[in-house]
């Protein structure tokens, strides 16, 4: 997603439109591993719906409805004791 909002943003910066000139540019992950290149047509209406509804999200008052899941509770920093809706390892083991 970072990638693809680079992707979508550089053709109208004021530093790199004239290079653009409009045009989304292909994106590409560099791993220690390998390459991950990202056509430009992911840029595409559903991206840019989940991008307009993230940013709502971000902009209204009232924070979202927390929706836990283990894979990222796991790594989350906040402790369980200030996130009532924090899943644990055991508490998954049991569900």
């Amino acid at each position: 997603m970072q990638v693809l909002l680079y992707m979508s943003m550089l053709p109208f910066a004021p530093e790199t439109k004239n290079l653009f000139k409009g045009h989304i540019p292909h994106g590409r992950l560099v791993y220690g591993d390998g390459i991950l290149d990202i056509p430009k047509w992911y840029v595409n209406e559903q991206f840019r719906q989940r991008l307009q509804q993230l940013i709502a999200m971000l902009c209204n008052s009232q924070p979202p409805n927390p929706k836990p899941r283990d894979w990222e509770c796991r790594y989350c920093k906040v402790p369980s004791a200030c996130c009532s809706v924090k899943m644990s390892r055991e508490t998954d083991l049991f569900a």
